[in-house]
């Protein structure tokens, strides 16, 4: 039922709508190398055209709404902590997921690195090869001994 009110002689009939608080009940795929963006896709319940998604309170990028029931997103860059999956709705409903993803990390593996040995001069050209390279850039950023410049055909 609805209330119905005039305005200048006028009159409209205002609906009282109930608004559905969104349902997060899970995340595909359930985990996500944290310093690469991902997509994942979030299923559920009453999601809204609009919605924003956010992984331990911090948004995700490229949200489409597929429908009430899904969600595609990108994962913005990740800890290894526990992580809150919450969808808002534009009328502010939300709805969380608890465990339901995790990001993980990736050991970089070297294989070798060339120069083997000798003194590095600034600037200079190391080769770094192994498996995980996608780590490298966080793992080379955290260092800052130098200004490092990565450059990679395998990111």
């Amino acid at each position: 039922m609805g209330d119905s009110i005039a305005f200048g002689g006028r009159g409209f009939r205002r609906q009282n709508r109930r608004f559905l608080r969104p349902i997060v009940t899970s995340v595909s795929p359930t985990t996500a190398v944290g310093v690469v963006p991902s997509v994942v896709t979030i299923t559920g319940a009453n999601f809204a055209r609009g919605a924003t998604v956010r992984f331990n309170n911090v948004l995700a990028t490229n949200v489409v709404w597929n429908s009430s029931t899904s969600i595609t997103c990108t994962t913005p860059l990740g800890n290894i902590s526990g992580v809150i999956v919450t969808v808002m709705n534009p009328d502010a409903g939300l709805g969380t997921l608890v465990g339901g993803f995790a990001f993980i990390a990736l050991a970089l593996i070297v294989f070798f690195v060339v120069p083997v040995n000798g003194l590095v001069t600034i600037p200079s050209s190391v080769t770094i090869n192994g498996t995980n390279e996608n780590t490298l850039p966080c793992i080379l950023q955290k260092l800052r001994a130098y200004p490092i410049d990565v450059t990679t055909a395998n990111l």
